[in-house]
C-alpha cells in the first residue's frame, strides 16, 4: 500500500462501510478506475453515503478533476484499487 494510505486503513473502511466493495468493483469494470456516486447508490442500496467525502480524507478515491457544469454528476477515481481489492478480499 502506497504511504499515504496504510493496509489498516483499508481494513478499517471495509469493516466500517461496506460500500467500499461496491466502489472497488465499480472502478474495476471502468476503463480509467472512475465512478459516480449515482452508481454506486444503483449498486448498493439506500444506504449509500449522502457523500464520498469520508472517503477521499482517507485517500481511498479521488475526486476526478473534469468540470462537472451546473448540477452535473462528480466523479471519483479509485488510482489503487487493485491494491485495495486485494486486501478486502485477503
Amino acid at each position: 500500500m502506497s504511504a499515504d494510505v496504510s493496509e489498516a486503513t483499508v481494513r478499517q473502511f471495509a469493516s466500517d462501510y461496506p460500500v467500499l466493495r461496491v466502489m472497488c468493483d465499480l472502478a474495476a469494470r471502468s476503463q480509467y478506475c472512475e465512478f459516480d456516486r449515482a452508481a454506486v447508490a444503483s449498486n448498493y442500496g439506500p444506504s449509500t453515503p449522502r457523500t464520498l467525502k469520508r472517503f477521499c480524507d482517507a485517500g481511498l478515491i479521488e475526486k476526478d478533476a473534469r468540470p462537472t457544469g451546473s448540477g452535473g454528476r462528480i466523479y471519483y477515481t479509485m488510482p489503487r484499487h487493485a491494491e485495495i481489492e486485494q486486501i478486502i478480499t485477503a
